[in-house]
């Protein structure tokens, strides 16, 4: 019961106003806030997300999930690894995938992935230091956001999260949140040498 007070009030704490949030406009934000710890294991981000894509959430929560599940993605993948970011719309809903090339997730993670009392059967690889709320929480402040929060892989392939939300009406006059924000693909195979 203790822990499903504490789910819900961390989940209470990041929910507030849905409104419309531009899905290319958040994911940038994310790889860029996830650029330093990608570059130290020379992690390259590969993103593909359609400019017309917006979803209806809390801005906030929204951008916690994501920054989650990228901060997961480059905690689990080796060094010079790819991390690819993809969203489309699928009928009413904005489909977000987040795929790594870690060491995937055991069948004893398996059933324990998304369960609050247990971290995850998987380890991070280089020096990652997560901040990740877990993604029990993750998954809850997805539904709370009326949406979800899947897995899909295997123990020696990687792993793939797909966020689901449901998707906003954009509009021909919709710009993005901000303007100056370049696509990012962090070819960052020099790094060791630069520094």
């Amino acid at each position: 019961m203790q822990g499903g007070i504490l789910d819900a009030c961390v989940i209470e704490q990041f929910i507030g106003r849905k409104e419309r949030c531009h899905v290319k406009a958040m994911v940038e934000r994310s790889l860029e806030r996830h650029h330093s710890a990608a570059a130290k294991k020379q992690i390259v981000f590969l993103a593909g997300i359609p400019n017309d894509l917006w979803v209806k959430a809390d801005r906030g929560a929204f951008q916690r999930v994501l920054d989650d599940i990228i901060a997961n993605a480059v905690k689990h993948s080796p060094p010079g690894a790819t991390v690819q970011v993809h969203a489309l719309p699928q009928k009413e809903d904005v489909l977000i995938n987040v795929r790594d090339q870690g060491i995937g997730i055991n069948e004893a993670g398996r059933q324990k992935l998304f369960d609050r009392f247990a971290a995850r059967m998987a380890f991070p690889t280089g020096s990652s230091i997560s901040s990740s709320i877990g993604m029990a929480i993750v998954k809850r402040l997805a539904e709370a956001l009326s949406g979800s929060l899947r897995w899909r892989g295997d123990s020696d392939s990687g792993s793939t999260f797909t966020l689901r939300l449901p998707a906003a009406v954009s509009k021909s006059s919709d710009a993005p949140e901000f303007s100056d924000i370049k696509m990012l693909t962090h070819r960052l195979v020099d790094f060791q040498a630069r520094n």
